[in-house]
């Protein structure tokens, strides 16, 4: 009997997470840093005069300048100085996800993950049963993220290692091509790296990203004209727009796109 030929099904994509102002607001006011913006820019500036006093140059271009200057902060200090960064995480990452993401458990790589915040507010937002593994350099502030950064629901891992290294899944072991949804940096690397850097980070970005998968990185330019949008396009991966967490942001997430 001959086969019966027809139209093969098409594949179904999963259904993509919409976030609401709501979900918005209670993650904000769960993981955010308390108080409105002038207490935001008012912790900021104490802890940016601190660290001025004790020499951490944590604005550095130079990444082992940057990752001393980290590595010498305790956890009020880095909150201090990394408020303002807070603040507009919590409005820029739920914009980036929106529409975006699929609504289904994903891994997530949270680079220069700090004290955990930005991770908290990734998970919180990522549908139950995800997993956010954050890379941050000082083991202090590792050390203060496993602690803190808990999402119910959701499984947060923070390793103490640096980005330029090949990045590590759950177990503290080399990922291997593919194995990432989602990968997030927030407010690292359009300061803290060369343009060599950042083609290291933008190819290792590309290798762990399965296809489909996105890359959410800080830059200076929303038109991937800078020095971190020129390292991920080289790296193959497709600029599908930008979000920002205020019309005042000056630095916009670029929204890059793993190809099929």
């Amino acid at each position: 009997m001959a086969q019966q030929q027809g139209t093969p099904y098409a594949v179904q994509e999963p259904p993509l997470l919409r976030i609401g102002s709501l979900p918005r607001h209670r993650v904000s006011q769960q993981f955010g840093p308390p108080g409105g913006p002038l207490l935001v820019g008012l912790r900021q500036f104490w802890g940016e005069r601190k660290s001025q006093r004790l020499g951490a140059h944590f604005r550095s271009h130079d990444n082992a300048l940057a990752e001393a200057a980290y590595t010498r902060m305790d956890g009020r200090l880095f909150r201090a100085i990394n408020a303002r960064q807070a603040w507009a995480n919590t409005r820029a990452i739920p914009k980036t996800l929106h529409r975006r993401a699929p609504r289904r458990p994903l891994r997530a790589i949270d680079l220069a993950s700090g004290d955990g915040a930005a991770s908290a507010v990734l998970a919180a937002h990522l549908a139950p049963g995800s997993t956010v593994i954050g890379l941050e350099y000082a083991a202090a502030l590792v050390s203060l993220a496993s602690a803190r950064a808990q999402v119910p629901g959701r499984r947060t891992v923070f390793h103490h290692t640096s980005i330029l290294e090949p990045w590590l899944n759950e177990a503290a072991e080399v990922l291997h091509p593919g194995q990432v949804d989602w990968v997030n940096c927030s407010g690292a690397l359009a300061h803290h790296f060369t343009p060599p850097q950042l083609a290291t980070i933008a190819a290792e970005c590309a290798r762990v990203l399965r296809p489909g998968g996105w890359a959410v990185v800080d830059a200076r330019c929303p038109h991937g004209r800078d020095a971190v949008g020129q390292a991920f396009l080289g790296a193959g991966l497709q600029l599908r727009g930008h979000e920002r967490s205020c019309i005042l942001d000056r630095y916009p997430q670029l929204c890059f796109q793993a190809g099929a």
